[in-house]
């Protein structure tokens, strides 16, 4: 009864909200790129074309996006035949999609409305869906269980906090959410035991691996990055990535400190989100920097520091960088992950405010393969590793060593969505 209850009361609310959401994102959100006339299809209204049965692929944001896109690849390349539809959340992650290739449409996922939904699912007919990690929305779960469309959660996590909230409301969960999902494939065996004590089936989970210790590097970056040598051939380049708001002055005052050490130090700064391009270029000029985008025809020779104001070239920094700190971790963000410039052979460190990759970094500590710095030392251990490029090579080996014994989440994540979904 109370279950029955929950599900009216979020029902109303979401489709209350849906419209609500659609007018902000449509007319209000300063993002950039924006959803523009696409942000129809948050409300269901995808382009009317037969999209032959897909499978339906849902990866949210850029991260998550990333970390699926080789095993997307490999499904469209093993299995030529299957029409595949891919839906992130975000502008930005569409981004990513772009230039995939054949036999991949992507749309915006619709918001969890009932009615977005079911017109979504009208329209585009998908065979199955597989959500990239934990983007568990009840209505769309509930709609697509409706119609028999087996449901797959792959590079699933459910930290020790999250499962804490869940366990308060534990039958619900298992009425809501659980209840429809056919399978799970946890990143670790504490994640596989959080889902087991929220009441999934043992016969529903299996331990995988994290995806994004797959990554696979690009010969297109190598040599991007190449034809930028002989600018950077006798510079030391410091790059940090993925900053947030509160956190490009903490850096470019960092940078300052740095500069006086090293004469031929350049910082990298790469914001976050696009919409931020602009503003940091500009603080960073009131800084008193000399400073450049990525996107300049040319860079002085006299460049302080260069802004990253370009989307999908993240590997194409970290080749050019002797030294990366990952954003998200100065202030309390829960930082982003480091595995990518690991893939490069790239000496990576992280801040503080590290809780969403938290295991992760652990990790990585563990066997010497960065460094979790307080921000009070940032100065000191970023001198250090500057100043001896024999602890930043050791960095970069002891990463290359723990993605090679971490790999293989792909293949073993292919093989339980071959036998779901009937894949060659």
């Amino acid at each position: 009864m109370i279950i029955t209850f929950l599900k009216f009361i979020y029902i109303v609310v979401t489709a209350l909200a849906a419209p609500i959401v659609y007018f902000y994102l449509r007319f209000l959100s300063a993002k950039t790129p924006k959803y523009g006339v696409k942000a129809k299809e948050l409300l269901g209204f995808v382009p009317k074309i037969d999209y032959e049965h897909p499978l339906w692929i849902h990866t949210v944001s850029v991260g998550e996006s990333i970390g699926a896109i080789p095993l997307i690849k490999e499904i469209r390349d093993k299995n030529p035949n299957l029409k595949i539809v891919v839906t992130t959340s975000t502008t930005t992650s569409r981004q990513l999609y772009k230039n995939i290739g054949s036999n991949i449409t992507h749309l915006y996922c619709p918001l969890d409305s009932t009615c977005a939904i079911k017109r979504f699912l009208k329209r585009v007919n998908p065979q199955g869906l597989v959500i990239m990690e934990t983007e568990l929305w009840p209505n769309i779960l509930r709609e697509t269980n409706k119609l028999n469309v087996p449901i797959t959660i792959i590079n699933a996590r459910l930290s020790d906090r999250s499962f804490g909230r869940y366990k308060k409301i534990n039958s619900y969960f298992k009425e809501l959410i659980g209840n429809k999902i056919s399978y799970i494939c946890c990143q670790n065996l504490n994640d596989l035991n959080n889902f087991k004590s929220l009441g999934i089936s043992e016969k529903k989970l299996a331990t995988t691996g994290s995806l994004k210790f797959d990554i696979k590097t690009s010969n297109s970056f190598y040599e991007r990055a190449q034809s930028y040598q002989e600018f950077f051939n006798n510079k030391l380049v410091f790059t940090v990535a993925s900053t947030h708001e509160g956190e490009d002055l903490i850096v470019l005052n960092l940078y300052k400190k740095l500069k006086l050490k090293f004469n031929n130090l350049i910082l990298l700064l790469i914001p976050r989100h696009p919409e931020r391009f602009d503003s940091v270029y500009e603080l960073a000029c009131k800084e008193n920097l000399k400073t450049q985008k990525r996107s300049d025809s040319k860079f002085d020779n006299d460049v302080e520091v260069i802004i990253g104001n370009t989307m999908g070239e993240l590997p194409f920094y970290f080749l050019l960088s002797d030294l990366i700190l990952m954003g998200g971790s100065m202030v309390d963000i829960g930082g982003h992950n480091p595995i990518e410039p690991i893939a490069y052979n790239k000496p990576t460190l992280t801040g503080p405010y590290i809780r969403n990759f938290n295991k992760i970094y652990k990790d990585l500590v563990k066997e010497q393969a960065t460094k979790i710095i307080a921000l009070e030392d940032l100065e000191s251990q970023i001198t250090e590793l500057l100043q001896n490029s024999e602890n930043r090579e050791l960095l970069a080996k002891n990463g290359q060593q723990f993605l090679k014994a971490n790999s293989g989440a792909q293949e073993k994540t292919y093989h339980i969505l071959k036998d779901i979904y009937q894949l060659q």
